[in-house]
């Protein structure tokens, strides 16, 4: 009986652990404008993504593009709210018509905010004329396996002529 009690505590102990596992919120790209030095609101996938690096592209929430080789990739990343822990996020950008991993990259989550809300930072500087996939994972020095990741397409082309 001892070894059924044992056992089913160690079983609620770890479905409580695991509702405090980091979670990634989510993953916005925005283009650095060459010109002004500002940033554009979060790409869509839907957005037109042809000749960035020329500013010949359109976005849905934003009119005034500007040429661009550069990309900010924000990672929203939660805990539960009043919880804090040691972090890491990693962001891997891949080019889905090579399958070639462009970039691999491991930042610290830093502080939450009250609400369990911590935002990563990456740069992305090789926007060209590929289709990309930004995808990211997070994870805590309490589990040693990442979180469910959250990735975003953006169809990033050129035209010849």
């Amino acid at each position: 009986m001892k070894r059924y009690l044992v056992l089913l505590l160690v079983l609620i102990a770890r479905s409580a652990i695991a509702e405090h596992a980091i979670a990634v919120d989510s993953v916005a790209v925005k283009l650095f404008y060459q010109h002004s030095g500002r940033l554009s609101p979060p790409l869509l996938e839907s957005d037109y993504l042809v000749n960035v690096f020329i500013g010949e592209y359109s976005l849905e929430n934003d009119k005034a593009v500007e040429p661009s080789n550069t990309a900010i990739v924000d990672v929203s990343v939660s805990l539960p709210a009043g919880e804090d822990a040691f972090g890491d996020v990693e962001l891997i950008v891949t080019d889905l018509d090579t399958k070639k991993v462009m970039l691999r990259q491991v930042r610290s989550t830093g502080a939450f905010d009250r609400t369990g809300i911590s935002h990563v930072a990456f740069l992305y500087p090789e926007i060209g004329c590929s289709r990309l996939q930004f995808e990211a994972s997070a994870k805590t020095a309490k589990f040693k396996d990442r979180s469910k990741p959250r990735s975003i397409i953006l169809p990033f082309g050129c035209h010849s002529g």
